[in-house]
């Protein structure tokens, strides 16, 4: 005879498995349709409705079971996606000296984002992104979120080597390095590397550049300059 006790234990632990990974799919598969909707049409066009059509989900209550509402289920596809990239920046941010260069850290502010919209095939994590910096009401949101201990570490020692560029313009420096990289992935998803181009060697061209943007040296007199 089998024993009862530990047979219904053994299909009850399976049915929450089970459960589980629905639960699980359903939560990717939502967070999947509302990145592609905001990346294809922006944030007006990804609606409840629309999302869970997208998701294939009939329950129409399905986001707020999953997220609660709207706003948190555009914290959730940040959340997710950011999560790789911010932990490949903490792990490579350990791995430099204090003496290091401008460009390694360029590395670090650069590469985890790129890799991470180049891991995923088709991609619309950098067009989602670049809508959700940009919009007035997702904007803050966005940003604390992309914005991890490790990226604001970077931050800092890259603003510490800016000694060419005035106190006033490095913040807005390091702001536009990052927008020019978000613009520059986002047409990768769409078009791929420009000439045909390797997905390394065009994440080399994203840092010289980023390089380039941050290292030169302002031409404005002091004078121009806020006391």
């Amino acid at each position: 005879m089998i024993p009862v006790v530990p047979m219904v234990r053994h299909l009850t632990q399976t049915g929450k498995a089970l459960a589980l990974a629905v639960v699980g799919a359903a939560t990717e598969q939502m967070i999947d349709a509302a990145e592609r909707i905001v990346a294809e049409r922006g944030f007006s066009a990804m609606t409840v409705r629309a999302v869970q059509e997208a998701a294939g989900q009939a329950n129409k209550s399905a986001v707020q079971y999953h997220f609660g509402d709207r706003d948190g289920l555009i914290r959730a596809v940040l959340q997710r996606r950011m999560a790789v990239p911010n932990q490949q920046r903490t792990s490579m941010l350990l791995s430099l000296d204090e003496d290091c260069t401008l460009r390694d850290l360029v590395e670090v502010y650069v590469l985890p984002l790129a890799e991470s919209v180049q891991s995923r095939q088709p991609s619309y994590w950098a067009r989602f992104l670049l809508q959700a910096v940009s919009d007035p009401k997702v904007g803050h949101t966005a940003l604390e979120l992309v914005e991890s201990e490790a990226f604001r570490a970077t931050q800092r020692r890259l603003h510490s080597r800016l000694a060419g560029v005035p106190e006033p313009l490095r913040a807005h420096r390091l702001s536009a390095a990052l927008g020019y990289v978000c613009t520059a992935l986002a047409a990768y998803e769409v078009t791929g590397a420009p000439g045909g181009l390797s997905a390394s060697a065009f994440n080399t061209d994203l840092v010289d550049t980023c390089v380039g943007l941050l290292g030169a040296a302002s031409t404005i007199s002091r004078k121009e300059l806020p006391c």
